[in-house]
């Protein structure tokens, strides 16, 4: 009996130590968020000379735990990421150029023990980098194309720890430690239906690297991500001031990920939100963009956050070698 209990203790200590090596290992609870780089690649292709800045605050919070498609109405776990985003662009021919995403990013992650006591995680740090070489097929009066392609460079810091010196799930990184292949198209439609109408649809993909954690331990790969922009969006003339109203969908599809080479339970999913958002254009080269996102459709692999709402701020500038003066716009 003596032997008996002594192997079951050993067994038990044993079960254990595997338990908190996993919890460890892998997130303490899996999301639908992460930092919005792929999401934000969204400015115009510059001509030859010119610069682009787009500085965006974009946050994202996450209140809903769901399993597949039903909402658990779980309300003990909880994240937000607040990112502050620069994406720089520069013509270098005519139909050319180059852009670069820069990324700094604030990640909080609370748990709610059944005690009744709240802990709190909170990461931040300089991102990934994104850099795109891009070209427009058709730039005209009614119509655009524009694809590009390029790495997303592995910057950002993938190893952060906790109080307790163990290094945190790879999802509350700032970042993921791996190269990536991004791809992105722009297709616009000006002037549908009536001169004021546009039509714009803007497609990104990313296919992931794999990164090593833990000291060499873990190799740690997030899903391949598809994400679709479309809407529509109108010029309007409120007293002296520009308005573009916009409504726009955004779908988003991601992979699960791979620890180890081995799927990753509770990652991976499908999303369809709604955006209304509007644009206040200054003159040609200032305008200020805002949009919220709203879920209409979450399909998570397993159990995972999703989602709650989504707020994204941007300021724009263009500085072109051609203008002399801010020229204001004008209706067409």
């Amino acid at each position: 009996m003596g032997t008996f209990k002594l192997i079951m203790g050993r067994y038990l200590i044993f079960l254990m130590l595997t338990c908190i090596g996993w919890i460890n290992v892998l997130p303490a609870q899996c999301c639908s968020g992460g930092v919005p780089i792929a999401g934000n690649l969204s400015l115009p292709g510059s001509k030859k000379g010119e610069v682009q800045l787009q500085l965006t605050y974009d946050y994202n919070r996450l209140r809903s735990l769901f399993n597949e498609s039903e909402n658990l109405g779980d309300r003990t776990r909880q994240r937000s990421t607040h990112s502050s985003l620069l994406e720089a662009s520069y013509g270098i021919s005519k139909s050319w150029s180059v852009v670069s995403l820069f990324s700094y990013v604030s990640q909080e992650r609370i748990i709610e023990t059944i005690i009744g006591q709240r802990e709190l995680t909170r990461t931040l740090g300089l991102g990934d980098v994104v850099i795109l070489a891009r070209k427009s097929i058709v730039d005209n009066n009614h119509w655009g194309l524009s694809i590009g392609a390029g790495p997303k460079v592995p910057i950002g810091r993938n190893d952060l720890k906790d109080d307790n010196q163990l290094e945190l799930a790879a999802d509350l990184q700032p970042g993921s430690g791996a190269w990536d292949a991004m791809f992105w198209l722009s297709f616009s439609k000006y002037r549908l239906i009536r001169d004021r109408l546009n039509f714009s649809l803007l497609g990104t993909g990313r296919l992931t690297g794999r990164a090593e954690r833990l000291s060499g331990r873990q190799s740690y790969e997030f899903g391949d991500e598809f994400q679709l922009l479309f809407g529509f969006s109108e010029r309007v003339l409120l007293g002296k001031v520009l308005i573009d109203p916009q409504l726009m969908f955004r779908f988003r599809q991601v992979g699960a990920d791979f620890v180890n080479e081995l799927p990753l339970p509770n990652t991976g999913g499908s999303f369809l939100h709604l955006m209304p958002g509007f644009s206040l254009l200054a003159n040609e080269n200032l305008s200020f963009r805002f949009s919220a996102e709203f879920p209409v459709f979450r399909y998570v692999q397993g159990t995972q956050l999703a989602t709650s709402q989504k707020l994204t701020a941007s300021l724009f500038f263009r500085l072109s070698p051609s203008q002399r003066s801010n020229t204001p716009f004008s209706l067409p």
